[in-house]
């Protein structure tokens, strides 16, 4: 069976990047955009498909061709490119889409922080004031108001915030490294991690098993038979990706 866009959008809101819940289970994918939030599994071909998979990606036989494919969790995949095809990606580790998320709430929680310490400041002013015998009926209001309203409202955001941030960290990583299992790679098709990214310039063919580090960029490359490692840079170009360009 071949599910096209307008079979998977048939109950989802017209727009360029839909979101579907739970697991896409197709045979075929073709000129799929969207967002998944469990698992995808093909069994044959995925094709002029661009997909952020917040699950697994279990394709164990399947074409991968002619797409943009970025995995928070574990990916096995057959093939990836062809000897014809145009450039096909696959990005393995936090979705774009999480970093994004995480550097929002990274500012949020900056700028929660900067109204905290200023509420703090006109406290402690307030106390210096009343110590001194200084303090006017506006003072007094303006204290009661920081106090029973904006301070405890300001601590429940940044409480909320936190607590948002540990959440999204918790999905990301999904409790374990991003890793792709795949049988073939073809030239040309491009491996991106957090921190770098590959372009293959030779045939990998053979069943492996692919990481990066998160973190540090390396890349760690074993053969799945043996356990034997090899050598990434006998097969691709490794570029790192400038710390601007890489979210919060």
């Amino acid at each position: 069976m071949t599910i096209t866009p307008a079979m998977l959008h048939s109950s989802l809101p017209m727009d360029s990047n839909p979101r579907i819940r739970g697991t896409v289970v197709a045979g075929r994918l073709v000129g799929m955009h969207a967002y998944i939030s469990g698992q995808l599994k093909v069994e044959h071909e995925l094709r002029d498909c661009r997909l952020d998979v917040q699950g697994e990606v279990v394709a164990p036989k399947a074409l991968v061709v002619d797409s943009v494919l970025a995995v928070c969790g574990q990916a096995t995949i057959g093939t990836l490119g062809s000897a014809d095809a145009h450039t096909t990606h696959i990005a393995i580790g936090t979705l774009a889409v999480h970093r994004a998320l995480r550097a929002s709430i990274a500012q949020q929680i900056r700028q929660i922080e900067q109204r905290i310490a200023r509420t703090d400041a006109s406290l402690a002013r307030f106390d210096d004031k009343q110590r001194a015998g200084a303090m006017t009926a506006a003072d007094r209001d303006a204290r009661t108001a920081i106090i029973c309203g904006m301070k405890p409202e300001l601590d429940e955001k940044h409480r909320h915030l936190v607590d948002t941030r540990e959440k999204v960290d918790a999905i990301s990583t999904n409790g374990e490294p991003s890793r792709l299992a795949v049988d073939r790679i073809h030239p040309g098709t491009i491996l991106a991690g957090t921190r770098s990214r590959v372009r293959m310039t030779a045939l990998l063919d053979r069943p492996v098993s692919i990481r990066a580090d998160e973190t540090s960029g390396a890349w760690t490359v074993l053969e799945r038979d043996t356990g034997t490692p090899l050598d990434l840079l006998d097969f691709a170009e490794v570029e790192d990706i400038p710390p601007s360009a890489v979210a919060a």
